[in-house]
């Protein structure tokens, strides 16, 4: 293993040869904990990580997605911090996959609902109230939108507002939510901790692992970064920094997780 690490070295240090140290303006969404607007967040860490040999910086721009395209262009920004590859941006260097997103349907532990095993069981549900992320139609696939869309299921929306949908499952205004995991637990904590609805972190919850798992990328202008970069992610991979990044960034909270039947 020591010589694999040895080569994983010398492969960064000639990627790297061509690269001077520069601050790198990147495009985020505003998504906690994977990024904030204030420039912290995990997928900042850990892009940071990824491409420290090149003594570069990611300065966080929060773009919305078609304002993020004319800034590429212009070369305002230099990449996409947390991008799949359905979005096609033109001229843009895609990364390996580096962050999955965990999509859930959460539900309270009191509801009592049987373990789900596909987005079809949906609809065995008594008439659901359902609140997801905005756009969720789009990544969760045909079985989730005829699920959803079943004459079985009381209401479904989709919102920007996450720690809104988060309030709906916990004030009973919603039957079940659909987020993705890290997400929901850190608005989960954000309710509990600044909004002073304390008894939310003891109410027991339950995570259907139902949904396909959202693989994302970073995408840079520079192919050379791109480079960088996946070294970089298989170095923190090897050496165990990537997972202790990530730890950082999450915790595990009080959560009933169903295994798959």
């Amino acid at each position: 293993m020591k010589w694999m690490s040895s080569l994983l070295l010398l492969e960064l240090a000639f990627a790297t040869d061509n690269l001077a140290a520069k601050d790198i303006p990147m495009s985020f969404g505003d998504i906690p904990p994977f990024a904030f607007a204030d420039g912290r967040g995990l997928a900042v860490d850990l892009i940071n990580h990824f491409i420290q040999a090149t003594g570069s910086k990611v300065q966080v721009r929060v773009l919305p997605n078609k304002r993020t395209r004319t800034y590429l262009k212009n070369q305002k920004v230099q990449g996409i911090g947390i991008v799949d590859r359905q979005s096609e941006v033109e001229g843009l260097c895609y990364t390996e996959v580096y962050i999955n997103f965990e999509n859930m349907a959460i539900t309270l532990e009191s509801q009592n609902y049987p373990s789900l095993a596909r987005p079809k069981d949906i609809t065995k549900l008594d008439k659901p109230r359902i609140s997801s992320f905005q756009d969720a139609k789009l990544y969760l696939g045909d079985e989730y939108n005829k699920a959803v869309d079943s004459p079985s299921v009381m209401s479904y929306g989709e919102s920007s507002n996450i720690l809104g949908v988060v309030k709906q499952l916990f004030f009973k205004r919603a039957d079940l939510i659909v987020m993705e995991s890290t997400i929901f637990d850190y608005y989960r904590k954000q309710l509990a901790e600044r909004d002073r609805h304390s008894e939310v972190a003891e109410i027991p919850v339950t995570k259907h692992s139902i949904l396909p798992t959202t693989p994302f990328r970073a995408g840079f202008l520079d192919a050379n970064l791109c480079k960088v970069f996946n070294l970089g992610l298989k170095k923190a991979r090897q050496d165990g920094s990537y997972q202790k990044i990530y730890d950082h960034w999450t915790k595990v909270e009080k959560t009933k997780k169903p295994s798959r039947p």
